[in-house]
């Protein structure tokens, strides 16, 4: 007994000294697994329409197109979600793509209705400049048309639109309601 014992003992010295000891990268700092070419290909289909067209609603100003959440975290969420980036809430950040693709900088705004101002400068998409806004801002008359003819639904974790309604987004799994009625979310 005293035998199997001092074996047991030994073994889990011995496993205990190979795995402090083993080979590990924990100190080299990691690769992104995405190239800009990825990244590039991801915001473009968070931001233009099947035809290309920027899926947002234009503004007042050429090449500046305007969003509504509810609040300024939401207002985040957005702007994470169209860049494919986790954004702070530290003001002012910039989003470098990979292989020199581009960037997004989102600003936080000082203009009252306004919380972010996401300025995207990525190859392949057209440079434009969204406005992410509270609704009584977007409401007061700042925009030209509506979203895109056909782009009416939009889920509302992602933020991805749609051209017909679906029951949950195919993406992310989130509810999809008719854009601007988020009240069928609750």
């Amino acid at each position: 007994m005293k035998q199997i014992a001092s074996l047991f003992t030994f073994m889990l010295l011995f496993f205990g000294a190979c795995t402090l000891s083993s080979c590990s990268d924990d100190d080299a700092p990691e690769a992104n697994a995405f190239t800009g070419a990825q990244q590039a290909d991801f915001i473009k289909s968070m931001v233009l329409t099947s035809k290309g067209d920027i899926a947002f609603t234009p503004a007042d100003a050429e090449g500046v197109y305007m969003v509504a959440v509810d609040n300024e975290d939401l207002a985040y969420q957005e702007a994470s979600a169209a860049a494919g980036y986790l954004f702070l809430h530290t003001g002012t950040e910039l989003f470098t793509l990979n292989d020199g693709y581009g960037s997004v900088q989102l600003k936080k705004s000082t203009e009252d209705g306004i919380f972010l101002t996401e300025s995207f400068q990525v190859k392949g998409i057209p440079s434009f400049t969204l406005q992410i806004v509270s609704e009584a801002y977007y409401h007061n008359n700042n925009i030209i048309p509506p979203l895109p003819q056909g782009y009416n639904w939009v889920c509302m974790s992602c933020f991805k639109r749609f051209p017909e309604k679906c029951d949950t987004c195919p993406y992310c799994g989130g509810v999809v309601c008719q854009y601007g009625n988020s009240s069928e979310v609750f």
